[in-house]
């Protein structure tokens, strides 16, 4: 969520109207998903894959807020998706318009 709060942020402030729109309103999207799952069968009642065993996730609190509980800038220690965060920080860095002018340039496949 930090690095989709950020790109948000950037687009907000360097992008045009329409695709700084678009980032805004994928808060929504996300949003909306988080319902959907807490609401779902499937994921208030998840089984246990090694013991079968069905646990109640009804009595799961959830605690909405504006800013990620996590606001550490840094990508994760997982390369598979560390390389997402060059574009911001790239972006940011050279003064580009938008996150998105570097998005042309990624490799279709990353290790």
């Amino acid at each position: 969520m930090t690095l989709y709060v950020r790109i948000r942020d950037h687009l907000a402030r360097s992008a045009g109207l329409h695709l700084a729109r678009f980032a805004h309103d994928i808060g929504y999207i996300i949003r909306g998903h988080m319902e959907w799952a807490l609401e779902t069968h499937r994921y208030r009642t998840p089984q246990n894959a090694k013991t079968g065993t069905l646990h109640d996730a009804t009595a799961l609190t959830i605690a909405w807020s504006d800013h990620p509980a996590d606001d550490n800038p840094q990508p994760p220690q997982l390369p598979a998706i560390a390389w997402w965060w060059d574009h911001i920080q790239g972006a940011e860095a050279n003064g580009r318009r938008s996150a998105g002018d570097t998005f042309a340039a990624t490799p279709a496949a990353r290790p």
